[in-house]
């Protein structure tokens, strides 16, 4: 994320990336790095909440006009309202690339490398 948000910021267009993982974006070099304690994939909050997510939109993008020097940092205050692992969700069944890798683990790298559809 960050090393993108670098190439876009020496294109002359200012960046701030969302992150969960704060010291891991801060650590590519991210110009401008906003934290959020959500889990993964859940930046913007809980399916279907849109209230909640329109929130954290307004707050993340608030967050981003402040932040006038590259290498700025902030936090946002939400907080997740459940444990991480109730947030967690997989899908039942899991999809069909999920069911073969399960099954076929050494095509792994055929899927990474185009090879395999």
């Amino acid at each position: 994320m960050g090393l993108v948000a670098n190439v876009i910021e020496d294109a002359g267009v200012p960046t701030a990336c969302l992150s969960m993982i704060p010291p891991l974006t801060r650590a590519t070099g991210a110009p401008r790095v906003i934290g959020l304690a959500h889990p993964m994939g859940m930046a913007f909050g809980r399916p279907g909440d849109a209230d909640g997510q329109r929130d954290v939109l307004r707050a993340a993008l608030e967050a981003a006009a402040a932040m006038t020097e590259p290498r700025s940092y902030t936090e946002l205050p939400f907080i997740w309202p459940e444990p991480r692992s109730a947030a967690i969700r997989h899908p039942d069944p899991p999809p069909p690339i999920v069911q073969l890798l399960t099954k076929k683990p050494w095509l792994l790298p055929r899927l990474v490398s185009g090879e395999l559809p």
